[in-house]
Order: C-alpha cells, then structure tokens, then sequence
C-alpha cells in the first residue's frame, strides 16, 4: 500500500499558525506545502482541505508492517494510526457449459490473523464477458482463524475461456483494505441432441425435385442462435448438398433441417444428416425417403364400356369414338406402395369400328 485517503468533520488537516506550518487563512486552513511537522519517519500529507487529505508512504506498506502520523483537531489532538495487512487473495479455477447457470467457488483469501468476521468483507467477480457480480457467499470451512472461501454464480452466453477477476475489500477500516486475483474459466460447448420422434418426409418421384424438412434437434444452450449452426445432407444416392436450419418455434425450441433434391431412380434412400455449432458440438440424425416411378393411369373406363355413338346426320360420316385418355400420377397405388417400386403402364384399349348407317 503506497497511500491512504482520510477524511473527517473534525479539521483534521487544518494546522493552524502554530509556527511548523505557516498559512494565511480566516477560519479553518490547511498547509499547503510540506513538512508540517505532523508527519511519520516515512509518510508526507498531501491535504486537499482542512477536512481532507492524502498520507503518502515512502515505501510502500506490506502484510504486518504499520505506521504512524499525528493530525490536528480542536483542540489538538494527536493519534496514531495503525494498518491492517493486506487481503491476499487466490483465484480459483471455474468450469461450466454455456448457457447454463452455475454457482461455483470463485476464490480464497487471507486477512492476516483471518479472526475478522466474514460480515467484514464484501466480494466482487469480473467474469471476463463483460459482466460482474457480488459474491453470494463468503464463509470460513473451519472456523474463525482459517481461509476465507468466496462463492459466485453465473451464466456464460457463449463457450470459450475466459479471464476472470476477483476483488475483495474489507470495509472495517475506512474501506480501504483490499486484495485481487485473476483466475481462469473455461465453459464447454452445450450438447445437440436428436428431438425424436424424426420427421416423415413424403414420398418422393424419380426425376422430380421435392424440398422437405429431413431431420429436427435440439440444443441444451437456449440461447443459442440458428446463425450458429451448419447441416449437411448425405441423400443416400452417393451425393449430398447442405441443409437449411430453422427455428419456427422461437430461441430454445426445436431445431428443423430441411433441403432439396432430386433422385434419378426409385428405391428407399437412407438419409443421414450432420448439424455442426460453431462451438465444436455436433449431432447425426438419420431418416428414410422413399422414391417411386411416375404411374400412367387411364382417365376413363375401358373402351367397350363406352355409350354407342350418336347417329350421324344425312350425308356425314359418323363421329369416332374417344379413346380413353391418359395421365402421369406422381402418387403410386397402394398396391405399388408394398411391392418394388416399378414403371407400371395400363393397357389401351382397342376402339371398336363402327360404319355408316
């Protein structure tokens, strides 16, 4: 401790003209310059008013050591004045997962004979995120005499390490004992996990592009953010592309994986999904996809189901009968959902002949 800052009601700087300290002044003064005459073997004052003042230290204070001085009041009053050691303090290592709150133990620290109570102290955590709090707690394990512990609880928003800081002040003496440390803490990356059960995704048609939401997931950190995720989609047909990450329900709600493709031949595809956060943390998510061939399936009855064709006027030949008409379903018979998947054609049928009558 190289200085202390003193100040009281009582005038205690104000040495008057008592010839150590010569000063001009109507009502209370204070010298302006040193020596006054009051000073210790190895302190000068630095006073700023009668009232107030700073005691300067030649070389610097140490745990166990002390000084004295003498002040002036009115009338004269002499006192000596003797310092605590300092608070020695030692940081403690802090670990944790983001996004989750954590009480832990912060620090410990030595007052000299550590008999002060533990109401006499006053702790203060930089958490190295840009936000600081006061101890919860500190307390003595073992009793009067032994090490302080110092508890503190926190949430860190992101993983990563962090360089925290712990300050504590002992406000029995003018508040003017201190000690600090810097200590460590490291917060994992939250866990992504599968949110069960996975999507169904429909049916898709060789040849025809689909998009569809593939995969969902979750994330212990609810504040994290989509922006800090990446999905690749592995389609099963030896290709793969990236996915689209979405939240529908808002922050700390499911996770959705979605993309596009298109499959060149049927079969059931096995799709496997990876979801990657920009903290290190990951998840496989699996699913299954089903392709068809297109169907061709007659719009009309079979042919000798038709009505007989309307007699034709005198002189015209008669209108020719429709043949049934044909389309391509994109949605395949439930007797073609169980078995393989094949190109499945309805037979046309052959339109009657019909002659003039």
């Amino acid at each position: 401790m190289s200085s202390i800052e003193l100040s009281s009601s009582s005038d205690i700087f104000g040495f008057d003209g008592d010839g150590i300290c010569t000063y001009t002044f109507t009502g209370s003064g204070y010298c302006s310059s040193a020596p006054t005459g009051y000073e210790g073997p190895d302190n000068t004052f630095s006073p700023s008013s009668g009232n107030t003042g700073t005691v300067n230290f030649t070389t610097s204070l140490v745990p166990g050591n002390g000084t004295y001085f003498s002040l002036e009041d009115s009338p004269f009053t002499a006192s000596t004045v003797g310092l605590q050691p300092d608070i020695v303090v030692a940081a403690s290592a802090v670990s944790g997962i983001e996004g989750t709150t954590g009480s832990a133990q912060v620090a410990t620290f030595n007052d000299g004979p550590d008999t002060s109570p533990v109401t006499d102290f006053t702790a203060t955590t930089n958490w190295g995120d840009n936000s600081t709090s006061t101890s919860t707690s500190i307390i003595q394990p073992a009793g009067s005499g032994t090490q302080y512990v110092v508890t503190d609880s926190h949430t860190y928003p992101e993983e990563g390490p962090y360089t925290t800081k712990v300050t504590v002040s002992d406000l029995s003496l003018l508040g003017i004992n201190f000690g600090s440390a810097s200590g460590s803490a490291s917060v994992a990356d939250a866990a992504l996990t599968a949110a069960p059960p996975q999507p169904a995704i429909p049916d898709a048609t060789s040849g025809k592009s689909f998009t569809a939401e593939v995969a969902t997931f979750t994330d212990a950190n609810a504040g994290a953010l989509v922006g800090d995720y990446t999905a690749s989609i592995n389609w099963g047909d030896n290709t793969s592309s990236s996915g689209t990450v979405t939240q529908p329900g808002g922050a700390g709600t499911t996770l959705d994986v979605s993309g596009t493709h298109t499959y060149a031949s049927n079969g059931t595809y096995n799709i496997t999904v990876t979801v990657s956060d920009d903290g290190g943390s990951n998840v496989i998510l699996t699913n299954t996809v089903k392709d068809y061939d297109a169907v061709i399936t007659c719009s009309s009855s079979p042919c000798t189901e038709q009505r007989r064709p309307r007699r034709s006027r005198r002189g015209q030949a008669p209108p020719r009968p429709r043949a049934p008409s044909c389309w391509i379903s994109t949605t395949p018979r439930r007797s073609e959902r169980s078995a393989a998947a094949t190109r499945s054609v309805m037979p046309r049928s052959t339109p009657p002949s019909f002659r003039a009558g």
